[in-house]
């Protein structure tokens, strides 16, 4: 069965001049999708989520979608992928920044909702086979 592996992670230590990028030892979740010729979600990332490391052991593309959160950890976000969107390569792995707030913007705090009541965004990817 063919697999799409996400790891999650909160943040990634700071970088000096001439450090290499390194994420966590531990991710803060794990999961993973199966790769067919339907389109495939993800479950939405945990909130407190930055980094996603994804990687794939056959040929596939991906799209990340957002919704509206309905409290913490639940929402009705569906990731679909098609195959014009992103593609990755057989044993691709990649490290994306996702963190996005209530207003879409990459950074912002999307902790809880902002003073107008506007419910933060959680993020999924979709997944679906690729030639």
């Amino acid at each position: 069965m063919a697999v799409l592996y996400i790891n999650e992670f909160r943040g990634l230590p700071p970088c000096q001049k001439g450090d290499a990028l390194a994420t966590q030892a531990q991710p803060l979740a794990s999961q993973t999708v199966a790769i067919s010729g339907t389109s495939a979600s993800s479950a939405p990332f945990n909130p407190d989520t930055s980094w996603v490391d994804i990687s794939t052991d056959t040929t596939c593309s991906i799209a990340f979608n957002q919704g509206n959160a309905s409290g913490f950890g639940q929402t009705a976000v569906n990731a679909t992928a098609t195959t014009s969107n992103m593609r990755l390569a057989a044993n691709e792995r990649k490290l994306f920044y996702v963190k996005v707030g209530p207003f879409g913007f990459p950074g912002y705090n999307n902790q809880n909702a902002d003073n107008n009541g506007v419910a933060p965004q959680v993020l999924a990817v979709g997944v679906i086979a690729n030639t």
